[in-house]
């Protein structure tokens, strides 16, 4: 089916487009990654070679695992469910959930046993023969494959595409020639806040919130930083970074750059500046190896073989390479989509601006040091503007002040010097490494004004900028690359001197005073004070129109009311200890009296959230074991030696059953199973703690009332649809083992659910809530649970069901907002839900 995504859409019958889309199974896509995982993590990988099925489907990803040898493929064993498919369909179709593999003989019983224990399907469907030939070979079927490894990968014939050329560039001559010398967009100070006004609506300069909330950015807990920073949580930061583990400071960064409204006037100038603004969005992750360090992905997204198009394609891909090189960076990857126009019946056609999408990596060095993008309220701190270009020019061409106003033509920028960019780019990255920057954010689309503006409305503070040094307010919109940081006040003379002696030949400005309630603008012209709430509600308005799609009115109103006026706010204990060490807590396994103390992590197919909650375990001091439901089903485990049982986040079996409860019918209706599990349950030494949709199905199974539990119910969100974001939740006083020692406290965590609403009837079932939401209303109450509810436990105290993600938030780092006041690295208070866990037990131990 999916050839047909490379070709125009309406070229073909609206049968055919429809069969041919791809329906992603992403918890199969799970289980077949745990699997991998796994064996690549043993002491001994039996996989020689590994191939995903993407275009071709079965016949490309093993003739390419056989590319080197030949082999012969059971076109028999192959797994097929519907029978009325062609044998060329079975070998084509592109279903994505799959891996090939090359195992040795002697190792697929390992991987066997393996994928039964993660419930992904395995299929023996080939052998290696090393006859340089490719044999499908079938008993069912009347004509067998035989061909040559040559044939069927050797070169492709070479392609020769005659393009018409398609310039816009006399128009652009004209325009200008037809402009007075003294021409300016901006012409006065009600011009400005006028046309800032339209800006703040463009769809690409307004606040992305209503798209990233609906996202779990919060998954695996190795998520170092993500897209919403501050305090109102809010979408600014320039790039994502994974940690690589729990107990290290390296991880892996990515960031996106594009640049289409100007690739329509000039491709070349599009192509340098979807590079250059994934590089100014990666630069504020400390880079291992700076930019020598980075590899950029290309995907071509443009209406191919249309009048003028594909020359202009050439043109851009030539000037991504040359442009890379020059850089100093390459590109070893890339993908296309150039069936970028729709037709219609009635013969006209919509074509997408060819854009390049540019996406850097690079491994950081340190994920504690990476810098976000809001002003933070620090009394005595500054603005600078550093360009990453050598021109002196602002040009508007391609802008989106233009494009907000019904235009984009205009004199383009000039092109960027590579040897200026380089510079700049190794600037930031030592002042980063030095510690000198606060915050910093880039200027792409929108200007120097709309990125100034948007640290402001996310940092919910104000600033005094002076920007009478540059020639006009028309250049404030100019799109010319460059970054903004935040220095206090004692680093400003230290980043002045490192300017002077690192980029003498740069541009480089101290353009404001961050601090107050308001926006004040200076430049040669006029001072106007901007209001940052009225500003800012207008950057929200897209956001909460496109919001009025995905949820009801009253919460779309809610939330975008809510977010200017409700930021984060914690109330941490003064004396608590950030290193751990006083409660013992210790990533690399900490000491505790009885050594024997055991956690068992019990999960089902499409849990995603076991190994953080191993690792808050595991830094308590638990010995910690992973039971996969499909173990405990068909080997009859006992929980008899374990003391506390831990069930992780996810989506088991795809909510299909709704939340966690096909996960609790497991259970249920396997007597031995259920016996085992209610033999733990009996013992008054033990505790168990469910997150998410482990909270989902003890609820589901009874778990903290077994003997009524009618009053405890959870179902979907009020919202309607899944909900993800950084929130407060405040501890209750109550009985919970895990949580009285935090008795008062108002803690950041992560949510990330779709079925979350605690439903509660006190005069059926008895529980205690332990957790509640700290703000009652949308969003921060993510999902109107009764009483607020986040957490609840039993009433004496030894089982936790709580929605929120507090195993993704036990280390400083993966709070993406730290109020000024808490450490970059360390434990937060969420540990001492584990530790005193820990406390309990052993103290049971020793005097049992």
């Amino acid at each position: 089916g999916s050839s047909v995504s490379s070709v125009d859409t309406g070229a073909m019958s609206r049968e055919l487009e429809l069969s041919a889309i791809q329906r992603a199974n992403p918890e199969m896509q799970k289980r077949v990654f745990n699997v991998i995982r796994e064996i690549s993590e043993s002491a001994s990988n039996p996989i020689k070679m590994i191939h995903d099925h993407g275009a071709g489907g079965h016949i490309n990803c093993l003739t390419e695992l056989l590319e080197d040898t030949g082999g012969e493929i059971f076109y028999d064993k192959l797994p097929l469910g519907d029978l009325t498919l062609a044998p060329y369909e079975v070998l084509s179709n592109e279903s994505q959930e799959r891996m090939g593999l090359i195992v040795s003989e002697q190792d697929i019983g390992i991987l066997q046993e393996i994928a039964i224990r993660e419930g992904a399907p395995l299929y023996i469907v080939g052998k290696v023969t090393n006859s340089e030939k490719i044999v499908v070979s079938s008993e069912k079927i009347n004509s067998p494959f035989d061909l040559p490894v040559s044939v069927l990968l050797g070169s492709s014939p070479e392609t020769i595409i005659n393009g018409k050329t398609k310039s816009y560039s006399h128009l652009i001559t004209e325009k200008i020639a037809a402009q007075n010398a003294d021409h300016k967009i901006i012409k006065n100070a009600s011009d400005f806040k006028a046309k800032l006004k339209d800006l703040m609506q463009l769809e690409s300069i307004s606040c992305k919130d209503w798209l990233t909330n609906k996202v779990d950015r919060s998954v695996t807990g190795l998520v170092a930083m993500q897209q919403c920073t501050g305090p109102l949580q809010l979408p600014l930061n320039d790039a994502g970074i994974m940690a690589l583990d729990f107990n290290g400071e390296k991880g892996i960064a990515v960031s996106i750059g594009h640049a289409s409204i100007p690739a329509l006037l000039d491709p070349k100038l599009g192509s340098q500046l979807s590079i250059t603004e994934a590089l100014t969005n990666i630069v504020f992750c400390p880079l291992e190896k700076g930019l020598s360090g980075i590899i950029l992905s290309a995907n071509w997204m443009w209406p191919g073989k249309q009048e003028g198009q594909d020359e202009k394609l050439y043109t851009a891909v030539e000037e991504v390479s040359n442009f890379a090189q020059s850089i100093g960076i390459p590109i070893p990857t890339g993908k296309d989509s150039l069936s970028m126009t729709m037709n219609y019946q009635d013969g006209h056609s919509v074509k997408a601006p060819g854009t390049v999408v540019i996406s850097a990596s690079g491994e950081v060095s340190n994920v504690t040091k990476a810098v976000t993008s809001e002003f933070k309220n620090i009394e005595g701190s500054f603005a600078v503007y550093i360009s990453f270009t050598s021109s002196e020019k602002f040009q508007l061409g391609g802008s989106a002040l233009l494009q907000s106003q019904g235009d984009i033509i205009g004199e383009i920028l000039d092109p960027i010097d590579a040897k200026t960019f380089k510079e700049a780019f190794n600037f930031v990255q030592n002042a980063i490494n030095k510690d000198l920057v606060l915050a910093g954010h880039d200027i792409s689309s929108g200007g120097l004004i709309t990125t100034l503006l948007e640290m402001c409305f996310v940092g919910d503070i104000g600033a005094i900028l002076n920007l009478r040094s540059f020639p006009d307010a028309d250049a404030l919109f100019s799109e010319k690359p460059g970054v903004v940081l935040q220095i206090t006040k004692s680093n400003l003379e230290t980043l002045k001197n490192l300017a002077n002696e690192e980029i003498p030949d740069i541009d480089f400005r101290v353009i404001g005073e961050v601090g107050g309630k308001n926006i004040r603008v200076i430049t040669e012209s006029f001072d106007e004070s901007l209001s940052l709430n009225e500003y800012r509600e207008l950057w929200l308005k897209k956001s909460y129109l496109f919001d009025l799609k995905q949820v009801p009115e009253v919460h779309a109103k809610e939330r975008n009311n809510s977010l200017q006026v409700k930021p984060l706010k914690y109330n941490i204990d003064s004396q608590f200890d950030w290193s751990g060490k006083t409660y013992g807590a210790n990533l690399k396994g900490a000491s505790v009296k009885n050594s024997k103390l055991q956690a068992a992590i019990i999960r089902e197919k499409g849990t995603n959230g076991d190994r953080e909650l191993a690792m808050a375990l595991y830094a308590a001091g638990f010995n910690v074991s992973d039971y996969t439901m499909n173990e405990i089903l068909s080997k009859n485990i006992s929980f008899s030696k374990y003391n506390l049982i831990a069930y992780p986040g996810g989506f088991s079996n795809s909510d299909a059953l709704g939340a966690g409860r096909g996960w609790a019918a497991a259970w249920k209706f396997n007597s031995n199973a259920n016996k085992s599990l209610l033999d733990f349950y009996a013992r008054p030494d033990t505790l168990s703690i469910g997150v998410c949709n482990g909270c989902q199905m003890m609820t589901g199974l009874g778990l903290i009332d077994l003997e009524n539990p009618d009053g405890i119910y959870m179902s979907h969100n009020e919202s309607g649809k899944f909900e993800s974001g950084f929130t407060t939740v405040t501890i209750e006083e109550s009985n919970s083992i895990f949580l009285k020692e935090l008795t008062g406290s108002t803690l950041g965590v992560w949510v990330a659910h779709g079925e979350g609403k605690f439903n509660l009837d006190p005069k059926k079932s008895k529980f205690e809530i332990s957790a509640t939401y700290s703000i009652d209303s949308y969003p921060r109450n993510p999902n109107g649970s009764d009483l607020k509810a986040a957490g609840i436990s039993s009433i004496d105290g030894r089982h936790l069901a709580i929605m929120p993600h507090l195993e993704r938030s036990f280390l400083t780092w993966q709070w993406p907002y730290k109020a000024n006041t808490i450490p970059t690295t360390g434990y937060t208070p969420w540990i001492r839900a584990f530790t005193s866990a820990r406390d309990w037990l052993v103290d049971r131990l020793e005097n049992s």
